[in-house]
């Protein structure tokens, strides 16, 4: 199809090939033989003007569109970058948590465990003569790698770092277990060397996982009780 324009001095003369479109003074006219309108030149310097603002609109319409479109493809990408982020640093988080958990799980590790909750003593003074580093140290170092491992774990989860549940169904009931047997000795350990805040993080540990403990109502961990003082475990 062409497009013919032609002005003339009392109207417009606009020709649509093979029909033609025709604005005259005050007359409308459709023609069907040749698809002949014909307006007014009034109206047709008002469609003109309107065409101008409604082009105008239209650009200003798809600005704002192109500004909200970038904007949110610019949100989303940083949502999105955020998200890779948080889940890189929960994949450390747990990696650095099942290190701990692996050299705690040997069968070395296991062995000690069972040892340090075998060690008997009926007050601190006696802890020194029996098992102080000074005169055992072979306790001193299983007792402490069994300690310090518990408490490393519970500093990362007072900060947050590793889930509770997850430290819970891995190694919960026996950190419970360590910390119930020696939290006297640790507690006067704290006094007598003045540092309030040793092994705060095996305290931590101990006390969140026994919450859980209370939230499942699994019965208190009992290492060495006899099986006849267990009626949870008869059947």
């Amino acid at each position: 199809m062409i497009l013919l324009i032609k002005p003339n001095p009392n109207n417009i003369f606009i020709g649509i090939y093979p029909g033609y479109l025709y604005l005259e003074p005050s007359i409308l006219r459709v023609c069907h033989s040749q698809s002949t309108i014909s307006l007014s030149s009034k109206w047709a310097n008002s469609l003109q003007v309107n065409r101008m603002v409604t082009v105008e609109t239209v650009s200003i319409v798809f600005t704002g569109l192109s500004i909200s479109l970038a904007a949110f493809y610019y949100i989303s990408t940083l949502r999105n970058a955020q998200r890779t982020q948080e889940l890189t640093l929960e994949s450390r988080q747990t990696q650095i948590f099942m290190q701990i958990f692996q050299q705690m799980n040997t069968e070395e590790s296991n062995r000690t465990w069972a040892e340090t909750m075998n060690l008997e003593c009926n007050d601190y003074d006696e802890f020194l003569r029996k098992y102080d580093s000074s005169v055992n140290s072979d306790s001193y170092g299983k007792r402490s790698h069994i300690w310090w491992s518990y408490n490393a774990i519970g500093v990362l989860l007072e900060e947050g770092l590793i889930n509770p549940d997850i430290v819970f169904r891995l190694m919960g009931p026996l950190a419970v277990m360590q910390w119930q047997k020696w939290s006297d000795i640790i507690g006067e350990f704290r006094k007598q060397e003045n540092i309030p805040d040793a092994l705060a993080g095996f305290e931590y540990l101990s006390k969140e996982m026994k919450k859980i403990l209370d939230e499942k109502e699994h019965p208190e961990p009992a290492y060495g009780q006899p099986f006849e003082q267990r009626p949870e475990l008869r059947t």
